[in-house]
C-alpha cells in the first residue's frame, strides 16, 4: 500500500512540474498582490490558473524575493541541502483556498534561480492553515473566491 501511495506522488509531482512548466513556456498573466516595504519581497498570483471545484481554489502565487526575505529563504533552503541555494530569485507555490472555511494549504512549492533553472520543488504536507485577515493570502482569498 505505501509503495502504491510513494508512485502516485512521484505522479502527481512530475505532473504538477509539467503543469509549470508548460505556463513559463507559454508565459503567465501575474497579478500584483503586495510588495514588502522593508524587504522589496513583491508578492503575485498567475490569474491564468486560477482553478475553481467544490467550494475550493487552487492557484499559483509567484514570489519576487527580496532583502532579509530573500536571506530568510536561502537560508532555508541551505539547511533543506539545496544545490545552488544562493543563486535565488523567485519561487512558486501552488495554493489551495478554502473559500467556505477561510483556510488554506500550500501544495506545491518550487523555487528558481536567476535564469529559470529550478533549484527544489517540494510537496509539503496537506496542512490547512487558517486565513489571516489583511494577509497576502487573504487578498488572494478575497480575489479569487466568490
Amino acid at each position: 500500500m505505501s509503495s502504491m501511495r510513494s508512485v502516485l506522488q512521484i505522479i502527481l509531482v512530475v505532473g504538477l512540474t509539467l503543469w509549470v512548466f508548460s505556463n513559463d513556456v507559454w508565459g503567465e498573466h501575474l497579478v500584483k498582490l503586495d510588495k514588502d516595504k522593508d524587504s522589496g519581497t513583491v508578492f503575485y498570483y498567475d490569474k491564468d490558473t486560477v482553478k475553481r471545484a467544490s467550494g475550493k481554489v487552487q492557484v499559483w502565487e509567484t514570489i519576487y524575493w527580496g532583502g532579509e526575505e530573500l536571506s530568510k529563504r536561502v537560508e532555508l533552503l541551505g539547511k533543506m541541502s539545496v544545490e545552488g541555494n544562493q543563486k535565488l530569485s523567485y519561487s512558486k507555490y501552488l495554493i489551495e483556498v478554502n473559500c467556505r472555511e477561510k483556510t488554506f494549504g500550500y501544495r506545491v512549492y518550487i523555487d528558481y534561480d536567476e535564469k529559470g533553472g529550478v533549484l527544489n520543488l517540494d510537496k509539503p504536507s496537506e496542512k490547512v492553515l487558517n486565513i489571516v485577515p489583511n494577509t497576502n493570502i487573504d487578498t488572494l482569498k478575497k480575489i479569487v473566491c466568490w
